[in-house]
Parts: structure tokens; sequence; C-alpha cells
């Protein structure tokens, strides 16, 4: 039986450069569990373009594909320049 890990989104941003609001995104987002070859989290920009992301690296169909996560702290902001302020949860989801 395949097992799969659910992002739920509800109001979701683009990757674009700046985020913007996508409904496109919002809803059941399944990645199949055992396709998960690494996950990495980290910071990148500074002031307004401050942003965390997971990144999973997945062993698709196509090869190996990514699957990016931005993180922040307000349901309803982008986020960039919401990141959380302390940067052990970087290490702590890296360690999951």
């Amino acid at each position: 039986m395949a097992k799969f890990i659910n992002f739920p989104v509800v109001g979701g941003f683009n990757n674009a450069a700046p985020p913007v609001a996508d409904a496109t995104v919002d809803g059941d987002n399944l990645l199949l569990a055992e396709s998960i070859v690494s996950v990495a989290v980290g910071t990148t920009g500074a002031g307004v373009t401050l942003q965390m992301q997971a990144t999973l690296s997945l062993n698709g169909i196509a090869g190996v594909s990514q699957c990016v996560i931005g993180i922040g702290t307000s349901s309803s902001a982008t986020y960039r320049a919401n990141a959380p302020a302390c940067l052990l949860y970087t290490s702590d989801a890296a360690d999951e």
C-alpha cells in the first residue's frame, strides 16, 4: 500500500519573485513518501526577501525532481520576510 504525505494548503502563494497569492496551489498536495530522497531546510535573502524554504529531493518517474516549500510565520502574508525568527527551527526541521 502506497503511503502519501499530504501538504494541505490554504491561502497559498506561488514561487514568483515576489510571491503572489495563487489559489491554484490550494488544496491537498500529495507526495509519495518513499520517493523522498533527501530534505534540506535553509534561509536565503535578507530583509524583505528573507525566506525559509524546505527542499525535498524526489526520485520521481522522470528522474530526480524537487518540491520546494516556502515556510512563513503568517497565515495570510507571503512567506518572504516572515521566516521564523529562530534558526533553531532550521536545525530541528533538518533533523526530522
